[in-house]
């Protein structure tokens, strides 16, 4: 079961929810995980633990703070990173969520999976999903993976793994980071 959002975090006693859905570990609920900002992960790291989460995803698309607060609309990323670094102090399993964008971070992207594989975080790359009417700019910053995937093997050697999450992300282990 993964608890998502918006960002579950901010809910008024989502802790309480956790708490519960924990009790049911072992019982007929295989996993508990969280997909988060990590605004205000510092915040429950430890509580989230305790209640039988082993693992998150952590949603960031930069490490720069001027885009990061332009693609967020705040400045939070020194919040982000101080959550990232207390839900790994609590024991938990991070992966980091970072959609490639065109024009705005494609030239981050392998100093960002350097960055997650240098802090023992596991990291998925996801294509903007371009849907028109909704937000007219994705279209303009959609980048495919699959030229991410052709620069990123000019650096690196990309080895397929037989990790599979559930969902449709396939997997590369990379041997120069030692990281997935």
């Amino acid at each position: 079961l993964r608890i998502t959002g918006g960002e579950p975090l901010v809910r008024r006693d989502v802790m309480e929810l956790v708490r519960a859905l924990g009790r049911k570990l072992g019982d007929g609920l295989e996993e508990l995980t969280l997909t988060t900002n990590g605004t205000q992960l510092a915040q429950f790291a430890d509580g989230l633990a305790a209640a039988g989460v082993k693992r998150i995803n952590v949603s960031l698309d930069t490490l720069d703070a001027g885009l990061f607060e332009q693609l967020s609309r705040r400045d939070r990323l020194g919040q982000v990173l101080q959550g990232i670094a207390a839900a790994k102090e609590a024991g938990l399993q991070v992966k980091i969520n970072t959609v490639a964008l065109k024009g705005l971070n494609e030239g981050e992207i392998p100093f960002l999976v350097e960055w997650a594989h240098a802090n023992g975080h596991e990291m998925t790359l996801i294509e903007v999903m371009p849907l028109g009417e909704v937000e007219e700019d994705r279209f303009d910053h959609y980048l495919p993976l699959s030229g991410v995937r052709a620069d990123l093997e000019k650096l690196w050697t990309l080895t397929p793994s037989d990790a599979r999450s559930g969902g449709p992300a396939r997997y590369v282990d990379i041997a120069e980071t030692g990281g997935r």
